[in-house]
């Protein structure tokens, strides 16, 4: 079937016969052939342009999308980091997720660390709302009543995770105090009183967990893969 841009048909010959005949002279073959030429190369030009718009146009849609793609992806991206810092921050809102600093101090060895403080009332009550106290180097301390008349101490070497029953006070080697048998108010991290106040003379030993070790330091993992059991592993998220 004859191309109608081409003049030339393989069964039918050249279409237009008063320029390229069927049967031309040696005269006529030449111009025949240019005649010839200039159509195909007008055919191919003609192509190569409708094929490198189509191309060009293809291009371009595909350029759209995935730009379209590459902004999701960054808004997931940001979306993803904003997720990790409220996790980082606020533990997921959960009472029961720690983070690796909070964790930290509880994983620095397989040693649970007890500490002992010993104290010596001087003046059970001041008569201004304080009572003084010395530490085992016979420093004096001024501690505070509060409005209950509770003695409240200081802890100088070390603190303590409060509401665990991790304190308790010995008073003169013999009577105990804690929060599970009575007679001991956990303040916070570095503050305990006595409720029952002790009088001048008395001796008050402190003791009190300030780490409790679950593990050696050679059995911590840090990472996204899961060890073995008998692991303790910090999941990387």
């Amino acid at each position: 079937m004859a191309d109608p841009r081409l003049d030339y048909d393989p069964v039918e010959g050249w279409l237009n016969s008063t320029i390229f005949k069927d049967n031309p002279s040696d005269p006529e073959v030449r111009p025949m052939f240019q005649r010839l030429f200039t159509q195909v190369q007008t055919f191919i030009n003609t192509t190569l342009i409708a094929w490198a718009n189509s191309l060009s146009t293809a291009l371009q849609s595909q350029i759209t999308l995935n730009g379209g793609d590459i902004t999701t992806l960054k808004g997931r991206t940001t979306s993803s980091e904003t997720n990790i810092s409220s996790l980082q921050v606020n533990k997921a809102d959960s009472s029961n997720v720690y983070t690796k600093i909070e964790l930290d101090p509880f994983l620095r060895g397989g040693d649970t660390l007890i500490m002992y403080e010993v104290f010596s009332i001087i003046s059970s009550n001041n008569g201004n709302g304080t009572f003084t106290y010395k530490d085992k180097n016979n420093n004096n301390i001024i501690g505070t009543l509060n409005v209950s008349g509770y003695q409240i101490f200081t802890l100088l070497e070390g603190n303590y995770v409060i509401s665990q029953n991790r304190i308790n006070m010995t008073i003169n080697d013999t009577l105990q105090r804690s929060t599970a048998s009575g007679g001991l108010l956990e303040i916070d991290g570095t503050h305990i009183a006595l409720t029952s106040p002790e009088g001048a003379g008395a001796e008050i030993t402190i003791q009190y967990f300030q780490r409790v070790g679950i593990t050696g330091t050679g059995l911590i993992v840090q990472g996204v893969v899961e060890p073995p059991s008998g692991f303790v592993w910090y999941k990387e998220v």
